[in-house]
């Protein structure tokens, strides 16, 4: 299936669920303001630590659930489909970048838009590199895979760069 022997497809679910998990999910929830509930304690204020374990977890199985959807999907593109590079970048971001948005606002998430842009960004890129570490194919040429792609992802994080410099300058203009 996508390419990939069922010992290598069980290797890829298990490095996209670790990287979900470890680096995905982490870089989200440290890099975001949480609302959470909040007690008042001796005059301070704490967050409600089940509630705060709830919302850490459904982060968690959002971003997990979609990083595994979107490599599956990046695994089919890569053998079953003929797209370039920067097509299967693109179709990826706008069809996942909307799951997740859905979802966070299913599972009542708060969050903004750089959060989920932050989020597809960082996955679409490491994409490439589970997909190789999965494979253990000897004759399959890694280099050549990764050289046959790399100017489409530099492509795909110049154009996320000039939208944000564009959305920058909108915000200024809209503060004149």
């Amino acid at each position: 299936m996508f390419g990939l022997t069922e010992k290598e497809l069980d290797r890829y679910k298990d490095l996209v669920q670790t990287y979900a998990i470890r680096d995905l999910a982490t870089d989200v929830i440290e890099d975001s303001t949480l609302l959470v509930d909040l007690i008042v304690k001796d005059g301070k204020y704490y967050p409600v630590p089940s509630f705060l374990k709830s919302l850490v977890t459904d982060i968690e199985i959002v971003l997990t659930v979609n990083a595994l959807h979107t490599a599956y999907d990046y695994a089919h593109l890569q053998t079953d489909v003929n797209m370039s590079e920067i097509d299967i970048i693109q179709h990826l971001h706008d069809k996942y970048e909307t799951e997740i948005i859905n979802q966070f606002i299913r599972y009542g998430i708060a969050f903004s838009a750089d959060v989920v842009e932050e989020a597809m960004t960082c996955l679409i890129v490491e994409l490439p590199y589970l997909y190789l570490q999965a494979i253990e194919n000897e004759d399959f040429d890694k280099e050549k895979f990764l050289e046959e792609r790399i100017q489409a992802y530099e492509n795909y994080l110049f154009e996320i760069g000039e939208a944000e410099e564009d959305d920058d300058e909108d915000e200024e203009e809209d503060e004149e």
